[in-house]
């Protein structure tokens, strides 16, 4: 399999888990769906920029991002992961919020 089908695969594996259409993953890379699905489909390759941003869009490393051998994330890990990428970019009382949110919701169990 090419490199270009590899990379596809992957990035479509990574944004599958972290439940984003091709449409709303597009958006947060800066680039349109089709160009989403061709890359994902191993039809075309990134350049540098588009690179960089499908690495941050998706919370992961270069490294990660080009690890073949590891296609499927434990679920567990894959959530975690998701949630912590939305936890970046929020300022601190975002962050307290959601910390209260999580406290309620233990105190329930």
């Amino acid at each position: 399999m090419s490199l270009k089908k590899k990379f596809g695969k992957r990035v479509k594996t990574l944004r599958e888990e972290r439940k984003l259409s091709q449409a709303q993953f597009g958006e947060m890379v800066g680039i349109e769906a089709l160009a989403v699905s061709r890359i994902e489909n191993g039809e075309n390759f990134v350049r540098a920029e588009t690179l960089e941003a499908i690495a941050n869009a998706l919370c992961v490393s270069y490294t990660e991002l080009f690890n073949f051998e590891e296609e499927k994330e434990n679920i567990e890990n894959s959530k975690t992961k998701s949630i912590l990428c939305h936890l970046n970019g929020l300022n601190e009382s975002g962050i307290d919020f959601i910390l209260s949110v999580i406290k309620a919701y233990k105190n329930t169990k």
